[in-house]
């Protein structure tokens, strides 16, 4: 069990060198109108669809404080990319939700980046893009199966 316990870390963290670095590279070659944390706000909100989030539910998926959260969301706010509604006159009860103007923005910048990507994948094969779908399929699966675990 230890030796298995022991692989599976290994692979895990192989898998998040992989997307760490070339995630990273792919970034690189775009301008960022936006620091990769104000995305990671507004890609959590995106995956909500059309509910919102807590700012301390924002700040414990970034791993930040409260603290730290609340100037991001206040600029995210200034650009209209996100709404923020409280809740009571205490600013601490509020929710936050991705505005129309975020959603877009989200989308045309996903893709550009899809493209960026495509362009770096013309090299493979018919067979090496089925492989390469069905191994990412496969970790998907063993990631959830992992992790289920730990929900919340």
């Amino acid at each position: 069990m230890e030796k298995n316990s022991r692989k599976i870390s290994d692979i895990y963290f192989d898998l998040f060198d992989i997307m760490m670095t070339y995630n990273h590279k792919l970034w690189r070659t775009a301008a960022l109108p936006l620091p990769l944390n104000h995305f990671a706000v507004m890609y959590y909100l995106f995956e909500k669809e059309d509910t919102f989030a807590t700012v301390t539910e924002l700040a414990k998926h970034l791993s930040i404080s409260k603290q730290q959260m609340s100037p991001i969301i206040d600029k995210l706010v200034k650009k209209e990319f996100i709404k923020k509604t409280c809740l009571s006159k205490d600013r601490r009860y509020s929710q936050i939700s991705l505005s129309e103007k975020g959603r877009n923005f989200l989308k045309e910048h996903q893709k550009s980046q899809r493209l960026i990507f495509m362009e770096s994948m013309t090299d493979l094969s018919d067979s090496d893009t089925e492989k390469f779908d069905q191994s990412v399929r496969l970790v998907k699966k063993m990631m959830a199966k992992i992790f289920e675990k730990q929900k919340g």
